[in-house]
């Protein structure tokens, strides 16, 4: 006995259909002659298998028909925590503070974290990205040295290894320099140019480039685009995040905006490495040596999961590590329920960790047939 899949959807595409099983992320694409001649016995999988047996098997295979007492949910959450929390990528992200900034001696116990986790038996891949206050400033000096020492140690253990930073901008330059100002001084134009500059010099190493935005102005986004080079261009993952902001009164207080009704945009999607919602080896460092699993959203409520020891070691607070990672962000109600939730997991898990439970459906920011529509068009690249 069978029964169709919840996670099921059926898109035009021109002058066909793509069937998309979201669950097991599996796409068939099919004529409108076909789609008809499909649809009379699709809603019945006895009929489907006795009529069709061997185009029946394909869709089961495929995840479109499940045995009649399947659980999907719990095989979703099966494959979240394969994939995703128990996932062998090591992911570090340090944050740079105003209150600690990198120093000689910060610098040489990450030297000595990642001496470690080179020679770790159970990472797969390391990917270093750096953050913060005025993280660019500090590429020449910090960054770059220590990108050269992790390639030789990374090359010796014959592990994979990526280098990123991720830096925050505001559209608006009057904006920006009242957003991200350094100690009052306006830092808009010298942020463009750092990039233009360091992407210039061609160091192995992309940014992910988020732009606070007004809502609604998307010529905005090419002409800001468009002070980089093409070269630059490559080596940027651009995040147009259109936000509401109150530019009457913007300080450093307001970078807690409220996020608009209009989804973001991006440009070299793929380039970076996404941080994600608490997962085993996630590692958010800040330069006073605390830990945490999530994404850097720090407050003085936040209690750190552990520590960067003199050695280079973690020394993890157990129990706090435990509870991140048991508590997911997809176990409510509302997101058990929602057939949407394995098609979305990348974008939800963005927008309701950092913000606090905006459902992307519900606000309109995105809609599912222009998700499998465009993860179709990738594939096809």
């Amino acid at each position: 006995m069978y029964k169709s899949s919840t996670y099921n959807y059926i898109v035009p595409y021109r002058n066909e259909f793509i069937y998309h099983n979201s669950l097991k992320s599996s796409t068939f694409m099919l004529s409108y002659a076909e789609h008809k001649s499909l649809q009379k016995i699709f809603a019945d999988p006895i009929s489907f298998e006795l009529e069709e047996a061997s185009t029946f098997e394909q869709f089961y295979e495929s995840g479109f028909f499940v045995d009649l007492f399947t659980d999907e949910l719990s095989l979703f959450r099966y494959k979240y925590f394969k994939e995703i929390i128990f996932n062998n990528s090591y992911h570090l992200v340090i944050v740079n503070t105003p209150e600690h900034e990198l120093s000689s001696a910060f610098m040489e116990m990450l030297q000595r974290h990642m001496a470690l986790v080179a020679s770790s038996k159970v990472i797969g891949n390391i990917c270093i990205e750096w953050q913060g206050s005025h993280i660019l400033d500090y590429f020449e000096s910090r960054i770059q040295p220590f990108a050269k020492y992790a390639g030789k140690v990374c090359s010796a253990a014959g592990m994979p290894l990526r280098n990123q930073v991720g830096v925050s901008m505001s559209s608006n330059e009057v904006i920006h320099d009242k957003l991200y100002h350094k100690k009052g001084v306006p830092t808009y134009r010298q942020t463009v140019e750092n990039l233009r500059r360091i992407c210039a010099q061609g160091p192995n190493c992309n940014f992910r480039l988020t732009v606070l935005a007004r809502p609604y102005a998307t010529t905005d986004m090419e002409v800001f685009w468009s002070q980089f080079s093409p070269d630059a261009q490559r080596r940027i993952n651009l995040v147009w995040q259109p936000y509401k902001l109150n530019e009457a009164n913007v300080d450093a207080a307001s970078e807690s905006t409220t996020l608009s009704n209009r989804g973001n945009t991006e440009k070299n999607g793929g380039l970076c490495q996404q941080l994600l919602p608490p997962r085993l080896h996630q590692v958010i460092l800040y330069t006073d040596n605390s830990i945490y699993m999530a994404v850097p959203f720090k407050s003085g409520e936040d209690k750190p999961q552990g520590v960067l020891c003199e050695d280079g070691s973690i020394r993890w607070n157990e129990l706090e590590r435990e509870n991140m990672l048991s508590k997911q962000w997809f176990e409510n109600h509302k997101c058990r329920g929602c057939k949407h939730l394995p098609l979305l997991v990348g974008i939800c898990s963005k927008q309701k960790v950092p913000l606090g439970m905006i459902c992307p459906i519900d606000n309109n920011l995105v809609t599912p047939d222009s998700v499998i529509v465009k993860e179709f068009e990738n594939r096809q690249l």
